[in-house]
């Protein structure tokens, strides 16, 4: 029921109209009750000419001329002759005008003539003014009007809505109580009442006869009704409260109070009942069955009702996270949650008294006041949490739990009356002190400090606005903003002080003389008139010569004011006079800093700065800043670290500028020795000590912490002078996969050259061809490229090119044409077969593949030979044949029978390249498609043929993706060994895809593909018809280049063969998510290896772990002869098959292929 815990007294809500969150403006809501009520006809002094002069004022102030109804309230009347309603109406002018401190005048000499004016009361409590004597003194005069009249009733109830405002709950219910039993209450006044009763925690005995009595009165009240229902309720009388929220229900369905106090009623029976079980037995069942919520509710009640409220809490959380989805079980643990916050409330009372006793005894302890304030701000007591935070303000506030606290009780006041009984200045501050991030606090402080004119610290707390540099604070417009109206307001009022400060001087007498001359050269140093502020201190000094305070001023005045050479000879004139006075020492040294100190000033400031006592922080700043000047780091960081300790850090805008200029200081400093690091191995290189000058380079990258592109470039350049080519060639790479550059892949190709790595250099100058085809200098290095890998045709296609165009270069010309001699050489050396590509490899290949689990394994021993034969047309022509043996379980089931079969294989395939080969690093084609067929037989068992094509797309070294059809036997592609005897086909539709993205700091490679497959078998009934199912597999993968040659990625593979029988390895359903690590590394011709080594969580089947272990492996034996070798052993827990039949076992495979190539 949300009006029995309301924040809001009585009162209080009937003069918010039942909404007291609109009071939030205050200036708005301040005109609109005075409106209300000067409109309403307050009795005012006098009806004629005043009544005439309120409509002349009030018209004036809403046509907004604001002072022009201020003028006219002043020139009409004394201001000691204005009656309330005028009084409040010029109040409401001066808010407009932000005239607060008159504004609150105002409402102060209304309440000397009416003291307790609930608008006054409330106009002061906007304001922040203290109003509290006032509402004490309302509160006594009514006690006394009470006690004159009590047969009042009237003023009997203004009295007990006044008791409610200041908390005293039992005095205000008895009042109450003798109202109702003089009169019958108005349904608003009975609500009031019974919220009171309800708020109190008491008496609900009264309350329940008191809302049974009006039930009569006012039948057709369903919000009677339904308090009637709670404090029957409250009271465990669930059968006349079930009666009451029914009724309730009957007038009106909607009201959501009434349903939620019969489900509390049915909770409250269901614990009632509980209460018999013992809670070690609840406890033993709920250990015993724990996702049995009814028992552990029953728990729960019984420990709430025992007073174990952390043991009911731990078990709700453990409700709300298992059954979370339970709409039902939710609404049950709310309302848990309820009684639990209803029981703790219901006992906070006696925990606050003890507490004040255990204070009294030990007034220190900052726990037990702590406490104290926790158990006020739980029944919503916020006064007196923060009389008791204020006690120990100054010794306490500045410790975390302070200001928690702090900041609880403020927003309940806030909340609950609409102000804080704190300065205001002194509140914001508090906040900001809190929250310093909280920039809508720290203006909002800023903003009162201006009010009050304290322009100075307005100016400190604008400085300390938490940002990262002073840059950020330029460009943000709140604090440009902030700024502009500090220096606007200051010097707005310094104008105006300097009028009334001239005036003063005129009339004031002479002892006065001296205070007002000092405010007054402030006032002019504001507005940026040093001439005449220096005329007003030349003054001072002629009539107070004898004073030291006043010529240390003097000096300092100069300073500030650029004459710096005055004022270095007038504290040389002080010090001869007053050469023992630390102040004059000070000042003499502050006046010498520009230029550099001489030796005896230095000393001066040495014993000066040594002296560990010295407390002056704005002396110490200004030496800290001398010392950045002259750029000793170290000494001002000394002192700036002093100055800390001294607690002037963290307010002071001077301390800040210092810190920055010290900080940029380093910068520059750092910058300096990095520089003559870096110039140190530039030295180095020309005296050609190269190996000293990569360390001096190195050594300067660390320091620096990165490393420039152009400097990169010089080390590589050094490198490559010390001929360590492979090194200058990892960094060029290096820059050019983070920013392409031209020149630096010319400078690359030619390294290329000159290790003899010819595909790597012809693929670095087709790229620089493709660029500039006007290269002649790379056109000519990408032709001899061309002749040294015997590509004739293409070279001399392009020294052609290049010839022509270099015809006005006689060193241009002549290396063509020895190019052209060295092609016209080869192609003779070829003789008539020069114009063909026509190559024959023959290739015996072997696999072995193991695989067992679950009480079954599966075996198969592969060896085969093949021919390939290349045409001059660009096609590839493969024929050969495959023997298999295999052996292995016939089903998938532990015990199942051992078979053996033998396939024999015969196949023919083309691989026909659509695009003409160019040779590069990593693959000689651009454009592929392959077709593949043939026929498997069982020894003359079971003969079936086979189909598989796909289509290749990939840029120059760089794999793009591929798509392909496949049909192909069972015993092969699903791993089963029974495959002579059943009709088992897998057709696969599949696409590949990869893509590789060059980063600033490294390389991301992404690669997936997406496979559909159409199992069909006979499995179930031999010889029967074929069954089909369809299924999916799906591979996503992701790594990213860690260091040279590794990738770390994480890959996800998802294969789905649909099965219907458990009668071969391939699983139905397998799902895992694999951590890898890969290796990847080659020497072109030479050798090609590939370690990848991945751990995951099998997602699907069984959730268990995958180890996986695979080895590429290419090597080069001789020119015409290879070998290659790949294997894989792998380790997972996964299911087999499905049903009553599915297995869940570890999974181990093993797999070995090796192929020997031998070209013709």
């Amino acid at each position: 029921m949300p009006e029995a815990h309301s924040k809001y007294s009585p009162t209080e809500r009937r003069r918010t109209s039942g909404d007291p969150n609109k009071a939030t403006d205050l200036f708005n809501m301040i005109s609109v009750v005075i409106v209300v009520f000067t409109l309403a006809g307050i009795p005012s002094r006098s009806f004629g000419q005043e009544t005439d002069l309120y409509q002349q004022v009030l018209e004036q102030f809403e046509f907004g001329n604001f002072d022009g109804a201020d003028s006219l309230i002043h020139s009409s009347t004394k201001p000691d002759s204005l009656s309330i309603e005028l009084t409040l109406l010029r109040a409401r002018i001066r808010i407009e005008q932000e005239k607060f401190n008159a504004a609150a005048v105002d409402f102060r000499k209304i309440l000397s003539i009416e003291p307790g004016h609930p608008e006054a009361v409330f106009g002061l409590r906007r304001l922040g003014a203290d109003v509290s004597p006032l509402v004490e003194m309302r509160v006594i005069r009514l006690k006394d009007l009470v006690d004159e009249y009590p047969d009042d009733l009237t003023l009997r109830l203004q009295y007990a809505d006044e008791l409610v405002l200041e908390r005293d709950y039992s005095e205000a219910i008895k009042h109450y109580r003798i109202y109702l039993e003089g009169t019958q209450a108005s349904p608003q006044v009975l609500t009031d009442i019974l919220v009171v009763i309800a708020k109190s925690g008491q008496s609900y005995a009264m309350g329940e006869k008191i809302a049974m009595e009006y039930t009569a009165t006012y039948p057709s009240s369903d919000d009677l009704q339904m308090r009637l229902g709670y404090f029957r309720l409250w009271r465990r009388r669930f059968t006349g409260a079930h009666a009451a929220f029914d009724r309730a229900l009957e007038i009106n369905p909607s009201n959501q109070d009434a349903k939620e106090g019969i489900t509390a009623i049915a909770e409250a029976i269901q614990a009632e009942n509980s209460l018999q079980v013992r809670n070690t037995e609840l406890v033993a069942s709920v250990e015993k069955s724990p996702d049995d919520y009814e028992v552990r509710f029953r728990l729960i009640d019984h420990q709430i009702r025992n007073g174990q409220l952390f043991d009911a809490s731990q078990h709700l959380a453990f409700l709300e996270g298992q059954f979370k989805n339970q709409e039902k079980i939710q609404s049950r643990v709310s309302a848990a949650r309820k009684k639990l916050r209803s029981f703790n409330a219901a006992h906070s009372s006696s925990r606050i008294d003890r507490i004040y006793l255990q204070l009294i005894q030990d007034p220190t302890s900052s726990d037990r006041r702590f406490s104290l304030v926790e158990s006020l701000l739980s029944r919503e007591r916020y006064f007196e949490a923060y009389d008791q935070l204020t006690l120990v303000q100054d010794s306490l506030q500045a410790s975390e739990r302070w200001k928690a606290l702090f900041t609880q009780a403020d927003n309940g006041l806030i909340q609950t009356i609409g102000f804080s009984p704190l300065y205001p200045v002194d509140r914001l501050l508090h906040l900001v002190q809190i929250n310093p991030g909280d920039l809508a606090m720290r203006y909002a402080l800023i903003d009162s400090l201006v009010v009050y004119n304290r322009f100075v610290e307005a100016m400190d707390v604008l400085f300390q606005v938490p940002e990262p540099d002073s840059i950020d604070k330029l460009k943000d417009e709140g604090y440009q903003g902030k700024l502009s109206s500090i220096v606007t307001k200051q010097f707005e009022f310094a104008e105006i002080r300097i009028v009334e400060l001239r005036q003063f001087l005129e009339e004031a007498p002479a002892k006065e003389l001296f205070e007002l001359r000092r405010e007054l050269i402030d006032q002019y140093m504001i507005v940026g008139n040093p001439s005449l502020a220096r005329d007003e201190f030349e003054q001072l000094l002629s009539s107070n010569q004898s004073d030291v305070t006043l010529e240390l001023e003097w000096i300092e005045f100069l300073r500030t004011t650029d004459d710096a050479k005055l004022a270095a000879r007038e504290a040389k004139r002080l010090l001869d006079r007053f050469g023992g006075s630390e102040d004059v020492q000070k000042a003499f040294v502050l006046t010498h800093f520009e230029p550099l100190l001489d030796d005896a000033t230095e000393k001066l400031l040495a014993q000066l700065v040594g002296d560990s006592t010295l407390t002056d922080s704005g002396f110490l700043l200004e030496v800290a800043n001398y010392y950045v000047d002259i750029h000793q780091v170290e000494s001002a960081q000394e002192l700036l670290d002093r100055v800390e300790k001294l607690g002037i850090g963290s307010r002071s805008s001077r301390f800040e500028s210092v810190s920055q200029l010290l900080t940029r200081e380093r910068f520059r400093k750092r910058d300096a020795e990095l520089l003559a690091k870096l110039n140190h191995a530039r030295r180095l290189v020309a005296s050609g000590e190269f190996d000293e000058a990569i360390r001096e380079y190195e050594s300067y990258f660390e320091a620096r912490g990165i490393r420039l592109r152009s400097e990169v470039e010089e080390l590589a350049a050094v490198h490559l002078a010390d001929s360590n080519r492979v090194s200058a060639l990892e960094m060029m790479k290096e820059l050019q996969e983070e920013v392409f550059s031209y020149g630096l892949a010319k400078e690359m190709a030619r390294i290329k050259v000159q290790k003899g790595d010819y595909p790597g250099a012809l693929n670095v100058l087709e790229r620089l061809a493709a660029i500039n085809p006007r290269d002649l200098e790379s056109s000519l290095n990408h032709a001899d490229v061309l002749k040294e890998l015997d590509m004739l045709d293409e070279a001399q296609t392009v020294v052609d090119r290049a010839a022509s165009a270099a015809r006005g270069s006689k060193i241009l010309g002549q290396q063509a044409a020895n190019i052209e001699a060295d092609i016209r050489r080869k192609q003779s050396e070829r003789g008539e077969w020069a114009s063909y590509d026509l190559v024959g490899i023959i290739v015996p290949t072997a696999y072995s593949i193991h695989a067992s689990g679950g009480g079954t394994e599966y075996d198969r021993r592969t060896e085969g030979l093949r021919a390939e034969v290349t045409l001059p047309t660009g096609a590839v022509v493969t024929a050969g044949f495959n023997t298999h043996s295999i052996s292995g379980s016939r089903r998938l089931v532990s015990g199942s029978e051992h078979v053996k079969n033998r396939v024999n294989q015969i196949f023919g395939s083309v691989f026909l390249d659509l695009t003409p080969p160019v040779r590069s690093e990593k693959a000689s084609y651009t454009n592929r498609i392959f077709v593949e067929a043939g026929i498997y037989d069982y020894e003359g068992t079971r003969s079936v043929g086979y189909f598989n094509a796909r289509y290749w797309r990939q840029d120059r070294g760089k794999f793009l993706g591929s798509i392909g059809l496949r049909t192909n036997e069972g015993s092969i592609d699903l791993w089963t060994a029974g495959g002579g005897e059943f009709d088992l086909r897998l057709m696969r539709l599949d696409v590949t895809g990869s893509y590789v993205a060059a980063l600033p700091d490294s390389v991301l490679r992404l690669g997936g593909s997406l496979a559909m497959n159409i199992v069909s078998d006979n499995l179930a009934l031999p010889g029967g018809s074929n069954d089909r199912n369809i299924g999916s597999d799906v591979m996503l993968e992701a790594a990213y280049k860690v260091i040279d040659h590794t990738y770390l990625g994480i890959a996800h593979h998802q294969l789905s063969y649909q099965s219907r029988t458990d009668m071969y390895f391939s699983p139905d359903h397998y799902e895992v998510t694999e951590l890898f690590l890969e290796f990847e590394k080659e020497r072109y011709t030479k050798w090609y290896l590939r370690l990848r080594g991945s751990i995951g969580a099998v997602s699907r089947s069984s959730g268990s772990i995958s180890q996986r272990l695979e080895l590429d492996l290419i090597r080069r034996l001789t020119d015409h002869i290879s070998i290659t070798v790949s294997s894989t052993l792998g380790e997972a827990s996964r299911a087999w098959g499905g049903g009553s039949s599915a297995l869940f076992n570890k999974y181990n495979t093993f797999h070995l292929t090796g192929t020997l190539r031998w070209t013709l």
